[in-house]
Parts: C-alpha cells; sequence; structure tokens
C-alpha cells in the first residue's frame, strides 16, 4: 500500500473518529441517547445578537466599546421574539462587563404588547437563568431600575434547563477520542492477524466496478441509436442540452414556484438532458474511468449514503441522489469514453458563456440599475446573482487560459472572453456581495497561477499584449457607459422592479452584509467601503453577517441520518445552512461529512494535476471546484444552482486517475 492510500485511510479513520467522538461526547453530557438530535435539551430559541444593540429608553449602545448605557431610572429595551415556537419553560440572560451588581425587572409580552407576568431579578456577570410562566411569548421589556453599564452576550430561550457546562466538554471529548483511537488499533490488530492466519487476499473495488459494467452496457444498448450523427452534429447537440440544463433551474426558480409536483418535473428535465448528452457522447467499447479511485469512490458512497438517508426519513424521491445516480453517473462514464474529451468540456463552457450573453441582454433592457440599491440582475436576489457571476466568470477565464498560447489568437475570442471578464467585474460590484468578491479573487489567483507550468512562447507573449491592451480598452468602454445604460435603457421601456427585488446598500436583513444605521457613520457605500467595515468592526456577528448564530443552530442539532428540511434560524427564518458542509450534514446526517469532504479534496487534487500535465482545459476543473468549495463556505449553494451543477459536471472530466487506484 502506497503512502498516498495510507494517507486516506488515516484521514476517513480520523474524521470518522471526530464526529463520532462528538456525538457521543454530546449524548454523554446531555443525558440523553438520542439519535435524531444528539445535543438533546429541548428546543432552544437563541436571540439574534444583532439586536443587542438597539435603543431604547435611556438605554444606548456605545460602539466604540460594545456596551449598553442606561442613564438615570427605568431605562428599558424591548427584545421581539421571531420564533414560530413562543411556549418556553427557561430565558437564558448572559451579562458581561457589568460595572456592578443591579435589580433588573423583566416583563413578559404577548401578541398583543400586552403583559403576561414580571419576574425581577438581580442581575450579575454571567448566565442569569429564570424560570417562566406558562404563556405564548411574543416580547420582552428588559427594565434596569439604576444607571449601569454592561454588554449582553447572549439571550435564550430555552424548553429544557441545560445540565452541563461548555468547560466540560474538551476533556470529555479528549477521552473519548482516545478510547476510539485504542479500539481503532485493537480492531485493525485482530483484522490483521486474522488475515494472516486465514491467508485473505483483499478483492478491492468488485462492486463498483460491477456497477461500471452495469452502466456501460445499458450505454452500449441506448448509444447506438445516437453514432450515426456526425461530430458537428453532436457538439450542438451538446450545446444546446446543456443550455436546458443551466435555464431548468433559473427557470424554475422565476416561476417562484417550489412545489413537489415542480421539484420533481425539474429533476426529471435534468435527468433527461444529462442522458441525452451522455448517448451522444457515448464511444463503444471504450472504458477509462477507474472506479475504485478515491474521487469516485467518495463521489458514489456520499450519494448512496444521501439515498439511504432519504429512504430511513421517508422522504419523497425529489433528491439529487437520483439524478446523480440515475443521470450524472451516466455522462461521467460517456465523458470517458471519448477519444477527446475536451469536445464535451469546450461545449459546456460555450453554453455557459451563451447563457451569460443572453442574461446580459436581459438586463440591459429589462433590469435596471437602481442607486442606492444592490443590484439584482437577472435574479431578484443580489447574492444569486452574484454567485451565478462568479461561476460563469469561469467559462471565460478558461476558455483565455486555453487560447493563449495559441500562434493565432482569433479577433473574435479575444474581445468574447475579455468583455466577457469586464462586465462580469462590472456587474459584481454592483451586487456588493463579499463572499462572491472572494470566490472571484481566488479564481483570478487560480487563472494567474496556472499560467506558470505552461511554457511560454513569442505567441503567448504576443497574445497576452493583446489582452491587456483589450482589456484597458473594455474596462474605459464599460466603465464610462455601463452603468448609465442599464439605468436608462430600460426606462424606454418603463420597466422597474418591484419591491421585494430592491436591496438596500445598508440593513439589518441583509445576510451578504449587515451593517450599523446611516446614522451611527457605520453605513458602507461600495464594496471595498462595505468589505472594509466588516473587517474592522471587531463583532462576529458584523463579520460573518449573522451566519455564525445560523451555524450555531445547525451544529447543534446534528443527528444521524438528517433533518426533512431547512432549520429555524436567525430570528426564526426557515433558512438554508449558508455552509455546504453544514446542510449536508443537516439533510443527511452527521458521516455524510467524510465522504463529501474527501471528495472535494481530491477534487482539488486531481484539478492542480490537469494544470501541470497540460490537460485540455485542464484549468476549467480546478476554477469549478474551488468556486464550489468557496461559496460553499458563506453562500446557499442548494441542489441545481449554478455552482453545484457546473462542479458535479466537472467531476466527470476527472474521474479517470488509474494511478490511484485500489484504495
Amino acid at each position: 500500500m502506497n503512502k498516498t492510500n495510507k494517507g486516506l485511510k488515516f484521514a476517513i479513520l480520523l474524521m470518522t473518529g471526530i464526529l463520532l467522538s462528538w456525538m457521543l461526547t454530546a449524548m454523554y453530557l446531555t443525558g440523553s441517547i438520542n439519535l435524531q438530535c444528539f445535543y438533546d435539551t429541548g428546543n432552544l430559541y437563541d436571540m439574534s445578537s444583532g439586536y443587542y444593540r438597539q435603543p431604547g429608553i435611556r438605554w444606548s449602545y456605545d460602539p466604540a466599546v460594545g456596551t449598553i448605557q442606561t442613564e438615570g431610572e427605568e431605562a428599558s429595551c424591548y427584545f421581539y421574539v421571531n420564533s414560530s415556537q413562543k411556549s418556553w419553560n427557561y430565558l437564558y440572560l448572559t451579562i458581561g462587563d457589568l460595572n456592578k451588581n443591579s435589580q433588573w425587572k423583566i416583563e413578559f409580552l404577548d401578541q398583543n404588547n400586552e403583559l403576561l407576568f414580571t419576574r425581577n431579578l438581580e442581575v450579575q456577570n454571567g448566565r442569569n437563568i429564570l424560570q417562566l410562566q406558562e404563556g405564548e411569548i411574543y416580547a420582552i421589556k428588559i427594565i434596569v431600575r439604576t444607571p449601569s453599564s454592561f454588554s449582553i452576550k447572549r439571550i435564550q430561550f430555552r424548553e429544557k434547563e441545560q445540565n452541563f457546562e461548555w468547560n466540560q466538554v474538551p476533556w470529555t471529548f479528549i477521552r473519548v477520542l482516545i478510547s476510539y483511537v485504542l479500539a481503532v488499533f485493537i480492531i485493525y490488530g485482530f483484522v490483521r492477524h486474522y488475515k494472516s492466519v486465514r491467508q485473505l487476499t483483499p478483492r478491492k473495488g468488485i462492486w463498483a466496478l460491477t456497477m461500471q459494467k452495469a452502466y456501460a452496457r445499458m450505454l452500449d444498448c441506448v448509444g447506438a441509436l445516437f453514432q450515426g450523427i456526425p461530430q458537428k452534429g453532436k457538439s450542438g447537440l451538446r450545446k444546446l442540452f446543456f443550455l436546458a440544463i443551466l435555464l431548468i433551474p433559473y427557470v424554475t426558480y422565476r416561476m417562484g414556484n417550489s412545489t413537489l409536483m415542480v421539484v420533481r418535473r425539474e429533476i426529471l428535465l435534468l435527468a433527461a438532458c444529462l442522458l441525452l448528452i451522455a448517448l451522444m457522447s457515448w464511444e463503444q467499447g471504450r472504458q477509462r474511468v477507474d472506479w475504485t479511485n478515491p474521487l469516485v469512490y467518495s463521489w458514489m458512497i456520499l450519494w448512496m449514503m444521501v439515498l439511504v438517508s432519504d429512504f430511513v426519513m421517508g422522504r419523497t424521491i425529489q433528491s439529487a441522489s437520483i439524478l446523480m445516480m440515475g443521470a450524472m453517473a451516466f455522462l461521467y462514464m460517456a465523458w470517458n469514453s471519448m477519444k477527446r474529451t475536451e469536445r464535451l468540456t469546450r461545449d459546456l463552457l460555450a453554453a455557459l458563456r451563451y447563457l451569460y450573453w443572453a442574461g446580459s441582454i436581459y438586463c440591459l433592457f429589462f433590469r435596471p440599475y437602481e442607486p442606492g440599491y444592490r443590484y439584482t440582475g437577472i435574479y431578484g436576489n443580489s447574492n444569486l446573482f452574484a454567485g451565478y457571476l462568479v461561476t460563469v466568470n469561469i467559462a471565460f477565464l478558461a476558455n483565455l487560459s486555453e487560447n493563449l498560447g495559441k500562434e493565432k489568437l482569433k479577433k473574435r475570442v479575444l474581445a468574447e472572453n475579455v468583455l466577457g471578464l469586464v462586465t462580469i467585474w462590472g456587474f459584481l460590484q454592483m451586487t456588493e456581495s463579499v463572499t462572491s468578491l472572494v470566490a472571484y479573487v481566488a479564481e483570478w489567483t487560480v487563472f494567474v497561477w496556472g499560467q506558470f507550468p505552461v511554457e511560454k512562447r513569442k505567441s503567448y507573449q504576443r497574445n497576452l499584449k493583446r489582452v491587456v491592451a483589450m482589456s484597458l480598452i473594455c474596462i474605459v468602454i464599460v466603465g464610462i457607459s455601463g452603468k448609465w445604460c442599464l439605468s436608462n435603457i430600460p426606462r424606454v421601456w418603463e420597466v422597474q422592479l418591484e419591491e421585494q427585488e430592491r436591496q438596500p446598500l445598508t440593513g439589518q436583513n441583509s445576510l451578504s452584509l449587515v451593517t450599523e444605521a446611516a446614522g451611527q457613520n457605520a453605513a458602507a457605500s461600495g464594496l471595498s467601503e462595505r468589505l472594509r467595515y466588516k473587517i474592522t468592526s471587531g463583532e462576529w456577528f458584523d463579520l460573518f453577517a449573522g451566519r455564525d448564530e445560523i451555524w450555531r443552530n445547525y451544529i447543534r442539532s446534528w443527528n444521524l441520518f438528517g433533518h426533512y428540511g431547512n432549520l429555524e434560524s436567525l430570528d426564526g427564518k426557515t433558512m438554508h445552512a449558508h455552509n455546504a458542509l453544514l446542510q449536508m450534514m443537516n439533510d443527511y446526517g452527521i458521516f455524510i461529512a467524510v465522504p463529501f469532504l474527501c471528495m472535494l479534496y481530491y477534487s482539488l487534487k486531481y484539478g492542480i494535476k490537469a494544470v501541470f500535465v497540460k490537460k485540455k482545459f485542464g484549468l476549467f476543473f480546478l476554477l469549478a471546484a474551488v468556486n464550489y468549495i468557496v461559496q460553499g463556505l458563506a453562500e446557499n449553494t442548494p441542489y441545481l444552482s449554478y455552482s453545484w451543477l457546473v462542479y458535479y459536471i466537472a467531476l466527470g472530466g476527472l474521474f479517470s486517475q488509474p494511478e490511484e487506484a485500489n484504495v
């Protein structure tokens, strides 16, 4: 066994051990063996920390020192409970920086803002616990009887009283992890001894190879119908179907209808397009996919675990696992059967560019830019539009990289790619999405790095100069006329955005960036200023724009087989986890993290290798992985979004890695 295989197995065992140890630690400390919720302390609602800084009556927040100042007697402030659950048993009030112990009165109000009951409390630094009466609580009013200075660290409503302290967690976790490591060594020793006594020879990858033969036989039976189509015709049809795959999720979004029937139809349409592309691309008798390499194994185990979770949780057939195992696998097989695999990559990138130009024309005539609002583009949400932009940016970067070394760089190709890259940056600035900006910078970093392994020739230097010159021309044209065109041309058609499509530059409701009110001199105008404020604010809530609270809620709800849907987070709103890994663990259980992280790691590794071995459009595979990972750290990357689709399609071009076999 080589060092790579040993390292992979060690990483898998370590990841599994960490997750299992966390699960057992949570069960031990909470005193509950509950596979549906390891952190079994009942429902709890974390009030958003953004509200801790709001003003009240003789109650003000000092951003310079991060504390609340009350003046005079009976200073008060309202805090509204936005959770769908209104009946609670305990209130946890965590206070810091309290200058002196003081008497507080807390009033609990109903939906009509009328008093339910009152509790008096002598508040001290640290955790203060109040037991509550029965009744549905819609708001609380905190009244500080004497002048005071303090900071609110946390306001929590709980069903059950927390029966452990967080300082118990590290030592308990370490003991459980040590026990796991010892158990692994003991089992490993017994297995080695048993194999030596029985003289067993391991047979690896049998089930994966059997599945590959089944896929190949089905492709052989139906693919023969498409063998008579010439290559040029196949290329045109592939572009058409790739464009359809990219348009289906967008059309569904614009319809605003995500019922079960619509989701089923969407998946069926996508599967049909993927199968048609696979059948047109299949070259009979060529099977170059090694289904025993780590990337393929991780991908296959991931979606089998998803399938099991769907069955256990009783989900209806709407999961992406059906799409992946039932259609995407055929595309991977067909892709790696082609003598010239770059043809399929070229068609996919062409479809992405066609989509962008069609969307840009649509924006120019029907999506006006309004000063004071973040630009939402072809979507009704600026973050979604920004994620779409940085995904499409991959197509232009990969195509430009592939053409830089050519002896004759066509003017049309040069103009299309440079103009695309410049206009994407223009649109991205207007969306003011920080996460997408980070993904954009990461893509350009990969692009610049990808130029170094290439052997430089005179033609490369000449083409590079032409690219720079064309870029300057496009920057001047777009910079001068871009916003003017977007602001005025749609007015000719009297087009206006709907109210729900307007996202202000500042405000507490935006998850892309959360800033203070403009009156507190924290309002940010422009992407660079907003980014500066996030970094210098010194508050976790501002830095992550409230995502840290969402992540904490999702981590608290980990279980063995996942949940049926998204969780209530950030003021009781049901929303995505804003992190691809946490979302997978929420949907399909805690151990889905193992194959998912392995798949991400090997897609990066093989993407880097594709650049070094000078694989045709090799930079595309690395860019797709980087884009998906960076966006997945802090934004929604739900199934059938562009970053998700492009990444999982791109995996097919990395499946053939025979030197990594027998892991």
